[in-house]
């Protein structure tokens, strides 16, 4: 899609191990070479950095992993635009007041909309198929019934409870 709208010849790709045009103005990169840039990149280069994307920003809870997205923001130049993106924040504004404080002016931008459902499905060995996890197949964290379990109002929790009961085959 990149290459589409930017032209091929604009867009590159670094992984730390291996990267096509990696001295393109669009650059997709892990989070671990972005942080590795900031810390040992060139200052020029970093000048010409105008905005970061970080995808799946939710790591920057992992325990393991998670260093890397936090030293990224921190490192990054307050000039340098920076979007976060996750489906599964849930503590938006906190995220919002602390990259506020290191960062600088900072908006939540928040949908429903997913462009691609969440399924949830366990692997069947004996069947040698794929299994929804729940009797009906839009209920579980991010599904379209996910905001009846919040709702509690006209009997829409129950329900949600309801239609968030195991798979009889997983008992």
């Amino acid at each position: 899609d990149f290459c589409r709208a930017f032209g091929s010849e604009n867009v590159g790709l670094s992984t730390g191990d291996s990267g096509v045009r990696r001295d393109a103005p669009v650059v997709v990169m892990t989070t671990e070479v972005f942080r590795n840039m900031l810390y040992d990149g060139d200052a020029d280069e970093l000048r010409k950095v105008f905005a970061v994307v970080f995808d799946e920003f939710h790591y920057m809870n992992d325990p393991y992993r998670g260093t890397v997205w936090e030293e990224s923001v921190v490192s990054c130049p307050e000039r340098t635009k920076i979007l976060a993106l996750s489906a599964t924040v849930s503590n938006g504004d906190q995220v919002k007041g602390w990259m506020r404080r290191i960062h600088g002016e900072t908006q939540i931008v928040a949908s429903d909309f997913r462009p691609v459902p969440l399924k949830y499905e366990f692997a069947d060995g004996s069947l040698n198929e794929l299994v929804p996890l729940f009797k009906a197949d839009d209920v579980g964290p991010g599904s379209p019934r996910d905001g009846e379990l919040r709702a509690g109002n006209g009997g829409a929790r129950e329900r949600a409870r309801k239609r968030l009961r195991l798979n009889p085959r997983l008992a």
